[in-house]
């Protein structure tokens, strides 16, 4: 795991590291971007690994941390400092939902598989909820349908006892990918046994529950989420280091 401090997860890959039967290189492999590998022959380009503690636009200058101890000029700056899970969109989701967005996450959300599908009484359902019919719901969802009957196989549970609902607030999936695209999505994903549950907002996330916005309920086991992101924390949120226009310039 050491080797993510050199490298980007590939959001729309993860879902691999979570249903992957390779070993953990193998794994990372796939679901990575090696930063130094990528542009080890492109002339004029160099990776600088440190934190970004200051930016000073009057100046066109900017600090890295200290321990980094390294000052740069520049003549443009790009910050793209990444998102993070929107969990303020559903209370409660922060403190019982597992994110995918990091390779981390990924073995993480794979642990709690495997050992909730290894301990569950053979006669109890294994309730699995994914939250969000974006891309990365819909992948993910498609994929544990049949991990999860694998996984079961292996420890000798019945197949069918892994049950995975995908949660959608809108009335259709993956709805920016249009019509098409959607409406067979929708159509596999039932064919694979997954219950869809469009038109369903979240409302609050209990400890092994989650309330709808209309009042019902429904019992999880492990919760997932795939319900959006939002920016990450960046100099952007302190305007007397670095204060932007309404188009985000300096």
């Amino acid at each position: 795991a050491g080797k993510t401090d050199d490298a980007r997860a590939m959001l729309p890959a993860l879902y691999k590291a979570v249903i992957s039967f390779a070993g953990p290189a193998s794994i990372f492999s796939t679901v990575s971007v090696d930063l130094d590998e990528i542009f080890k022959n492109q002339q004029g380009i160099e990776i600088i690994k440190g934190n970004l503690s200051d930016v000073f636009p009057r100046t066109n200058s900017a600090r890295l941390s200290k321990l980094t101890g390294r000052n740069f000029e520049y003549d443009y700056l790009v910050l793209a400092l990444g998102s993070k899970p929107n969990f303020e969109s559903v209370p409660g989701s922060g403190g019982n939902a597992l994110p995918l967005t990091t390779y981390e996450d990924a073995l993480k959300i794979r642990h709690n598989l495997e050992e909730l599908i290894k301990n569950k009484p053979k006669r109890r359902d294994a309730e699995i909820i994914i939250i969000g019919g974006g891309f990365v719901g819909c992948e993910l969802a498609a994929s544990l349908a049949e991990f999860g009957k694998v996984l079961a196989k292996s420890v000798s549970q019945p197949k069918e006892s892994v049950k995975i609902s995908l949660i959608e607030e809108r009335d259709k999936l993956m709805a920016s990918a249009g019509d098409w695209i959607s409406g067979n999505t929708e159509k596999r994903l039932r064919q694979l046994g997954i219950e869809l549950l469009l038109k369903k907002p979240a409302g609050v996330v209990k400890r092994g529950e989650i309330i709808f916005t209309d009042g019902s309920s429904k019992n999880y086991d492990i919760l997932i989420w795939a319900g959006g992101s939002k920016s990450t924390e960046s100099l952007f949120r302190n305007r007397k280091k670095c204060g932007v226009s309404d188009f985000l310039n300096f």
